[in-house]
Parts: structure tokens; C-alpha cells; sequence
């Protein structure tokens, strides 16, 4: 199930298409069409650019605890410095019992669900934010 970044209802991807096949198209019963790139949890729209998904708070009040966002980062100075080992690392957003949320990472070769349990928190706002464009009224609500 994807959420649909127009309503945030969640809705099936058909079959990953032929020249992308990593992205799935859905068509969310609200009628917004749009694809999503597994590989990198981005989502564009039926021409191929970027839909930008800026996280409020409404957004954030309206979606389940749980996982939200996901993806991978180089441990550094150029994307979040963790150790500054180089490596990758791999990360998820997610959302609190109480409208509240937080950005968890490790390595990559951990499954998403380890570092939602035991992967460490991320704490630079600029790295918060640059893993998940948020509103300053959704930064607020950030669990340090």
C-alpha cells in the first residue's frame, strides 16, 4: 500500500511499468494518478517530475503511527554525518502515538524494522530536515 501524496489516503500500485521498473502507478480513488519510486520512496506525477511532499502538521496528524518515509544517506559531512564513516546508511521516519515523530537510522544492510527499534535517532536539524522537508509547525512536533 502507498499513500497518496494529494488526499494521504493509502492506495495498491499496479505493476511497475516497463521503461522505470522500479516505480509503481497508482490511481488513488480521490482520481489523483501519480508513481512511486520504490527504490528511492520518491513520488512523481504522470510526466516523470518530482511531487514535492512536505510533511505539516495536518499531514502528520491525519497518517497512522508507523513508518513514513524511508531511504538511504551516505554517513558524512555531505549528506548526514553520523560518524563520518562514508558508508551508507539506511533511514525511517516515523510517526509517534501522539502526532509526534522522529527520523531513526543505522547501516544499510539493517532492515528498516531494526532501525525503527534500535537504530539511532537523528538529532541535527538540518539533517532532519533535510531527510523530510516538514512545515516548522510539523518540525515542532519532532521527538529529540
Amino acid at each position: 500500500m502507498i499513500e497518496c501524496p494529494k488526499c494521504l489516503k493509502e492506495c495498491e500500485g499496479e505493476a511497475p511499468r516497463e521503461k522505470r521498473p522500479y516505480w509503481l502507478h497508482c490511481e488513488c480513488e480521490c482520481g489523483f494518478q501519480f508513481c512511486y519510486d520504490e527504490n528511492t520512496s520518491v513520488y512523481y506525477d504522470m510526466d516523470g517530475k518530482i511531487i514535492s511532499r512536505t510533511l505539516t502538521l495536518e499531514a502528520l496528524k491525519k497518517m497512522k503511527p508507523g513508518i513514513f518515509a524511508r531511504g538511504l544517506a551516505t554517513d558524512g559531512p555531505g549528506d548526514i554525518n553520523m560518524t563520518n564513516s562514508g558508508k551508507q546508511l539506511r533511514w525511517v521516519a516515523v510517526r509517534g502515538g501522539m502526532h509526534d515523530w522522529t527520523i531513526y537510522c543505522h547501516w544499510s544492510y539493517n532492515s528498516e524494522e531494526w532501525i525503527r527499534r534500535q537504530g539511532d535517532k537523528v538529532c541535527n536539524e538540518n539533517h532532519i530536515r533535510k531527510l523530510v522537508q516538514c512545515s516548522d509547525d510539523a518540525f515542532a512536533m519532532y521527538r529529540y
